[in-house]
Order: C-alpha cells, then structure tokens, then sequence
C-alpha cells in the first residue's frame, strides 16, 4: 500500500438539459505526488511558499500585517474567486481585498489551514483552507497555485458563499 496525495481541479459548466440548469464537469485536471517518496528540495520551497502565503492571509485577515501583498511573483495572475476577472498587479489586489473583505468580513477573518499537497512537477501545489468569517460564516476553499522562485506565480481560489 502507498499514499497518494491527490488534487483534482474540476471546471463545472452549467447546461440545460430538459428545462433544467444542471452542472457538468467540462474539464479536469489532477495534480498528485505520493507520501513517503523523497521529497526534493523544490518540493520544499513550494510547500514553504504556500504556507507563507497563507500565514499572510491570516494576518491581512486578522489585521496584524499586510505582508500578504509581498507573496506574489512580479508576473502574476489571480482568479479569486475563479470566475471572476483575474488580477495581475498588486494595485489591484490592495484595492479589491479590502473591498471584498469590507463587504463579506467586515469585522475580519482567520485562517485554518487543513492541508497543503505538492504536486508531482513541483511548480504547483494546492492547499485546501478554511476562511473564518468572524461574526459569519467559515467558508471552506481550495487554492491551486503555481509557484515561481518561492513566490506565488498563479492562484485560483475556489470558493463561494451561499
């Protein structure tokens, strides 16, 4: 037997199908590596990478830093929540983070982290967090990332609030 860490990225398009909106999956993309294998010294700084990020998003969330805006790479793209318009410069991300955390958190957030998988080419990784809304609701969310010189290169973050 032998653990295999599996992340499975999955475009679901919305179809009529007899008066019906229902979801199909469109495409699909699965990134894995296996437990217990050596892990390279990029493996490592990927997993590094996606764990400061996602420290800098507890602190953004809970007002202790703004480190948060250093994560990314200086040619980047961010899709949060994937189908919105994507993000590339930090400007724009200093603008709509706090618009979107005024409007769904507006007294702050925390982050549980749940685990964070690397994938087989060790350019991506996911991780699979919990954003605590406080005074709201948690919203569970999967980030896929692409990580470039420890830097967050590509993120797509798939949430929704219902």
């Amino acid at each position: 037997d032998e653990l295999v860490n599996r992340t499975d990225f999955m475009m679901i398009a919305t179809r009529k199908k007899k008066k019906k909106i229902v979801g199909c999956i469109s495409s699909v993309k699965t990134f894995w590596s296996r437990s217990g294998t050596a892990v390279s010294d990029r493996h490592k700084a990927t997993k590094d990478a996606i764990r400061n990020y996602l420290q800098a998003l507890h602190e953004l969330g809970t007002n202790q830093s703004l480190s948060y805006f250093s994560q990314f790479a200086g040619n980047f793209t961010v899709h949060d929540p994937l189908g919105t318009e994507p993000m590339t410069s930090v400007e724009e991300l200093m603008t709509a983070i706090p618009e979107l955390a005024k409007l769904l958190a507006p007294n702050g957030f925390t982050v549980d982290v749940e685990g964070v998988s690397v994938a087989a080419d060790p350019e991506y990784g996911s991780a699979h967090l919990v954003l605590n809304i406080i005074g709201g609701p948690s919203v569970d969310i999967i980030d896929i990332f692409q990580i470039s010189e420890g830097k967050v290169k590509d993120l797509k973050a798939v949430w929704h609030i219902f």
